[in-house]
């Protein structure tokens, strides 16, 4: 039997294993984190859509198994791995996924403060 549950939240992720009652490896564990985090983005991802030209970015972007795991769910690929925003193309400042949600909501809080500005 495998159970797993996955907090996307970071605070309390719990996997718990058990078949015949023996201790699964290391690499079946992660696996089965990765296939259940990759199992909830879906859920996520289903309640809002997919769309062409996605791209993923946050914790799990750096997470191989896991991105590749939610391709094979949502049967798509996701889209190359640079800025999408000419305010940091032109400064050639260098893309990470893990950042690049963070930067979209820091322009995003800025257009909003300077709309309400005026």
């Amino acid at each position: 039997m495998i159970s797993a549950g996955v907090d996307l939240g970071g605070k309390d992720i719990k996997v718990l294993l058990f078949r015949e009652g023996k201790i699964l490896a290391k690499e079946e564990v992660l696996a089965a984190y990765c296939a259940a985090t990759a199992s909830r983005v879906r859920e996520l991802m289903d309640r809002v859509g997919v769309e062409p030209d996605l791209t993923i970015s946050g914790g799990i972007a750096k997470n191989r198994g896991v991105v590749e795991r939610i391709e094979k769910l949502l049967k798509v690929k996701f889209c190359s791995k640079a800025w999408q925003y000419p305010e940091y193309t032109e400064k050639n400042i260098p893309f990470d996924n893990q950042i690049a949600g963070a930067a979209r909501a820091a322009l995003f809080a800025k257009a909003l403060a300077e709309k309400f500005k005026n």
